[in-house]
């Protein structure tokens, strides 16, 4: 029998690659063979429903997602596994960010916190950081900027310390979006720096896009069109080498607003309606509703 934690990996890796569909097929024949080991069901059901419900959302399957991961929950809480339980509430606030309501996110992310807050250790680190990257998520689209750094350099100092070299460029890229909301392009350009492409292409490609898309939004802000219209097209060509649908809407929202500022309205239409299907099929309601609202006021 193939280790749980093996097939987990080989899932994480296949997810890396936007190859779904293939990942849940691997999950599936994990929860195969620890239905016939009756030792090993009550423990490693939950780590493979987490994984399959993040599979389920990522695919835009938002029922099922929520039905594994439900269904994970209900097994860490039976099993007092207080590390799934956590992770796997983050994880459901996750899903209400990307596709629910705002306050049933924050309301899986305290509980998730509450359990998972103040444990300290590699064996808790993983899921004390989702955990500590979905409050500064949920905190940063309400608005409250310094609630959301504060929780966001939490999290810095995890992948720091355990040596999480992507989940590190990650929250790099979520502080540069803040720095740019506040105005400090400086500081923000600062950060976007070679040094940050460089460890990108050689390590990280996976957050190419999300890093060309960051630098597009920087010189949107700073007025530099010409350069951010060829950053978002190295972006979406990322975006679509990785088959990453989620970044891909979140690029032609971008491409809408930069047509906005120079005041090209039916360019920017066509950019938000390709946004807005693409939002669709994943069911991101909170995106679909923030890009009608624009539309409206073209």
């Amino acid at each position: 029998m193939q280790d749980t934690l093996d097939i987990v990996k080989k899932a994480d890796q296949l997810i890396k690659n936007s190859e779904y569909q293939l990942a849940i097929d691997s999950l599936n024949g994990a929860v195969k063979q620890i239905e016939e080991n009756p030792i090993l069901y009550e423990f490693d059901v939950p780590v493979v429903y987490k994984k399959l419900g993040q599979c389920y959302g990522l695919k835009g399957d938002i029922e099922k997602a929520y039905e594994y991961l439900k269904e994970g929950l209900k097994f860490s809480t039976r099993n007092l596994n207080e590390t799934e339980k956590s992770d796997i509430l983050a994880s459901l606030a996750f899903l209400e960010l990307e596709t629910g309501e705002l306050y049933k996110a924050l309301k899986y992310a305290a509980k998730a916190e509450d359990i998972i807050g103040e444990k300290r250790g590699k064996k808790f680190s993983g899921a004390r950081a989702n955990t500590l990257k979905i409050l500064g998520d949920i905190y940063f689209r309400e608005g409250d900027i310094e609630k959301a750094e504060e929780y966001y350099r939490k999290t810095k100092l995890i992948y720091k310390k355990w040596k999480l070299g992507e989940q590190n460029a990650e929250i790099m890229l979520d502080v540069v979006k803040i720095r740019i909301i506040e105005g400090n392009y400086i500081k923000a350009g600062f950060y976007l720096g070679d040094n940050l492409l460089e460890k990108l292409e050689k390590k990280y490609p996976i957050l190419l896009s999300e890093y060309y898309l960051v630098l597009g939004k920087l010189e949107t802000e700073t007025k530099q069109y010409g350069f951010a219209k060829k950053t978002f097209d190295m972006a979406l060509k990322c975006a679509k080498e990785q088959h990453n649908e989620r970044k891909i809407a979140e690029i032609y929202e971008a491409i809408g607003d930069l047509n906005v500022r120079e005041e090209k309205r039916e360019e920017a239409k066509v950019f938000y309606e390709k946004a807005i299907k693409h939002y669709t099929e994943r069911k991101r309601a909170p995106y679909i509703e923030k890009v009608e609202t624009k539309l409206k006021f073209l």
